[in-house]
Order: structure tokens, then sequence, then C-alpha cells
């Protein structure tokens, strides 16, 4: 697999489409295109580890 879709990341990592748009518009995820007016974000594959990591963190309880 070359790249992932918006579509294809949500379905990977079970992560909403706001949760991908925070992470891509703060540089964390690594894109293979700029996206623009009709031109869909390529993610490239390592970001589904990325956003796993990202989504399990965030379920984790802060403190202890």
């Amino acid at each position: 697999m070359k790249f992932l879709t918006r579509k294809e990341m949500m379905k990977v990592t079970g992560a909403t489409h706001e949760q991908l748009t925070y992470l891509r518009l703060r540089g964390r995820l690594p894109l293979l295109n700029e996206p623009d007016k009709g031109i869909p974000s390529m993610f490239a594959p390592e970001c589904v580890e990325i956003v796993k990591a990202w989504l399990k963190k965030r379920t984790e309880p802060a403190g202890r």
C-alpha cells in the first residue's frame, strides 16, 4: 500500500474526521501531497501508528 485516504485512515484507526484534521493541520501526520480543492489528502502508511498512539495517549488516565 503506497498511501491511505482519509476514509481509509478513519476505518483503520477508528479516529474521527475532526481528529485527523487536527493532527494534519498541526503537522503531525506525514502527507505525500499538498491537499487542495478536489485533491484529497494522501497519508503515508506510517500515519496509522502515529494516530493509534495519539488516540491511546488520549484515553490513558492523566497523572498516575
